[in-house]
């Protein structure tokens, strides 16, 4: 892994060790890309996507057009 992401993240622990063979799809990921990251990188990061503010959403929605 890069210098940077270990500075950032701490050193690193083993959370999962998923077989990818046989494999077409991923719940979150693009598996295409997470193969793509790991040949080419040897790692892929997947970072959560941002808190939805419902409340934005909400105000959004009474906007008349």
């Amino acid at each position: 892994m890069p210098e940077e992401l270990l500075k950032g993240f701490g050193k690193p622990q083993l959370a999962m060790v998923l077989s990818l063979a046989g494999r077409d799809k991923l719940a979150n990921a693009d598996i295409n890309k997470v193969k793509q990251g790991l040949s080419e990188q040897g790692f892929y990061l997947q970072i959560p996507p941002p808190i939805e503010n419902l409340l934005k959403v909400h105000l959004g929605s009474d906007k008349k057009d």
